[in-house]
């Protein structure tokens, strides 16, 4: 087993590599989603550094950041809306991660970086060691994360789902790992389908069904639900959400003009909508499917 990280926090020797993954279920801004990896750079205790995604997982990415300047890392961060999906390698315990030299506390992350209205996350995915290390009579013993503290993370990255390893891993399955479960989420794999390895555990919010939710499809749907809003009178567009189609015309190439595409003898993007009565439909119907967009704790 390769050894991890080593953060003191009082008398006790803490150990962990992390990368999270954060999937986002709600949508409710204008602007062309950018799914995103960061990895946070530490130099913390003479560490060589990092384990950066790798290319496996960042070609299923948007953009990817790979640094420890604050500024960098918050030009990412602001890239997030309701629905991405965002990637973090850091190193961490389970109550701070690392970025260059300091340690910064969980419960403090969206405020760290001066992000006051933060994106409601769906899935984070926490690749490394999840454990606390402790010295006892020369030897090395692990204590797990507790559920208590896997929810307090969960809650303050404002995510409704929270994988990560049961205990220590080696940053190279964890990176590995990391792929597999990224390409499951993006798949649309049930939550309760999703090959945990043996290796990982996820805690949920209240208000999911852990074993019954097919998140990818049903956020499709709420997506392209929205998308379908947008579609002129007379029946002759069809409009839906794609961030990769460039389609005909001048507008559905330049991706920044939304992420509904609309298509007939013409072409056209345009941003999601945000309110009105087919908004509120689409909400509605969001809701019944269990996939409540804005839902609360």
């Amino acid at each position: 087993m390769t050894k991890c990280i080593r953060m003191p926090r009082r008398s006790k020797k803490v150990l962990i590599f992390i990368a999270v993954v954060f999937f986002v279920f709600t949508v409710n801004q204008a602007a062309l989603a950018m799914n995103a990896g960061i990895t946070i750079q530490t130099d913390r205790g003479g560490y060589a550094g990092t384990q950066p995604l790798t290319e496996p997982i960042t070609d299923q990415l948007d953009v990817h950041t790979d640094s420890d300047d604050k500024t960098e890392i918050i030009k990412t961060l602001n890239l997030l809306q309701d629905g991405d999906v965002l990637v973090l390698s850091v190193h961490s315990n389970p109550s701070v991660f690392a970025i260059g030299g300091e340690t910064v506390q969980w419960g403090r992350f969206w405020e760290y970086f001066g992000i006051e209205n933060p994106p409601k996350l769906g899935i984070v995915v926490v690749g490394g060691c999840m454990a606390r290390e402790f010295e006892v009579q020369d030897e090395t013993e692990y204590i797990p994360v507790t559920d208590e503290e896997q929810n307090f993370i969960r809650r303050h990255l404002s995510t409704g789902v929270l994988f990560l390893p049961k205990a220590e891993v080696h940053k190279a399955t964890a990176i590995n790992d990391i792929n597999g479960l990224l390409g499951s989420i993006l798949k649309g794999k049930k939550l309760s389908e999703i090959n945990l390895q043996n290796r990982w555990n996820y805690v949920t919010a209240p208000e999911v069904d852990r074993d019954n939710i097919n998140w990818e499809r049903k956020n499709l749907d709420f997506l392209n639900c929205l998308c379908k809003c947008l579609e002129p009178e007379g029946g002759r567009f069809n409009c839906s959400y794609n961030t990769t189609d460039r389609g005909w015309s001048p507008s559905c190439r330049d991706l920044s003009n939304g992420p509904c595409i609309c298509k007939a003898h013409g072409c056209f993007r345009a941003p999601l909508p945000t309110e009105g009565e087919c908004y509120d439909n689409c909400y509605e119907t969001s809701r019944t499917a269990e996939v409540a967009p804005g839902d609360e704790e």
